[in-house]
C-alpha cells in the first residue's frame, strides 16, 4: 500500500516534502523544515502544536497521527 504523511497547524514558512519510499530502509518518509524569515523570527516565538498523519491506501484506510510541540526561543546575543 502506498503511504500519505500529511502536517495539520504548520507555522509560517513551514514545509512537508512529498511522501516518498525509500528502498534502503523499506520506508515511507516526509522531511519537514521550517526556517523562519530573520525578520519575522520574533513572531514565531512560543510554542506550536504540529500534528502530523500517516494514512495509507488500503482497504479499510489506516491512519495514525502524532501531535509534537516545538518551542522558540530567541537568544539575545550580547
Amino acid at each position: 500500500d502506498e503511504l500519505t504523511i500529511t502536517a495539520e497547524k504548520m507555522p509560517k514558512y513551514a514545509v512537508l516534502s512529498p511522501t516518498v519510499y525509500h528502498v534502503d530502509c523499506n520506508c515511507w518518509a516526509a522531511t519537514f523544515t521550517w526556517r523562519p524569515e530573520d525578520s519575522e523570527a520574533r513572531n514565531d516565538v512560543g510554542a506550536h502544536k504540529i500534528t502530523f498523519k500517516a494514512s495509507d491506501n488500503g482497504t479499510p484506510s489506516i491512519e495514525v497521527s502524532e501531535k509534537i510541540t516545538i518551542t522558540v526561543e530567541i537568544e539575545e546575543l550580547e
